[in-house]
């Protein structure tokens, strides 16, 4: 049976920043980290564990040097904090500390910038995916942007897997993080995720 999908794109009007795609890990745990720091050091961010693949969207501010990340639930309590000592939006590397603020167990933070959206390294042509803040209970989202920070497509991806389920083309201005909000609204007769 076809599956249809129905996706429906809001823009935000949202100011460009530095949003900066790193990989590493939390602990011995894989993430992806995608930061959007505003020049204020106000800013957000998604991460997802890699096994885990379920987007958790971050706020950020940046305290003199520090840049800390907080993490609340779905009641808006704060659960966790990811602090990065010495923050240099340029450097290749992020070393921090996740504190989980219930119990207060920490973990190391060690992350590897992928690449930014300044695209200031001569990379002609070069496409990025950068993660979404929403999912689905099987499915996760990915925005491919093109060298002249424009949207050309969606990815829908099957957690765990990372197996590609479908790529949608779309056009459209690239506004920063969340520039691009997905409603999906699912008309099918198989469920995704």
């Amino acid at each position: 049976m076809k599956q249809k999908i129905t996706i429906l794109f809001l823009l935000a009007t949202a100011l460009v920043s530095g949003q900066i795609n790193y990989k590493g890990f939390i602990d011995k745990y894989p993430i992806e980290f995608v930061t959007d720091i505003y020049s204020d050091g106000q800013g957000s961010a998604i991460y997802a564990y890699s096994n885990y693949d379920t987007p958790i969207v971050l706020n950020a501010k940046l305290k003199g040097t520090t840049l800390v990340f907080t993490e609340k639930d779905k009641n808006d309590k704060e659960t966790a904090q990811l602090s990065f000592e010495n923050y240099n939006a340029e450097s290749d590397q992020l070393n921090g500390i996740w504190k989980d603020l219930i119990s207060g167990k920490e973990l190391k933070i060690c992350l590897t910038k992928e690449f930014d959206l300044n695209y200031n390294n001569g990379e002609e042509g070069t496409q990025r995916e950068i993660l979404q803040p929403v999912s689905l209970k099987g499915n996760y989202f990915k925005l491919i942007i093109s060298k002249e920070k424009r949207i050309s497509g969606v990815k829908i991806i099957e957690k765990k897997t990372d197996k590609l389920i479908q790529k949608i083309d779309v056009g459209g201005d690239f506004w920063g993080l969340f520039s691009l909000n997905l409603k999906l609204y699912l008309l099918m007769e198989n469920q995704i995720g």
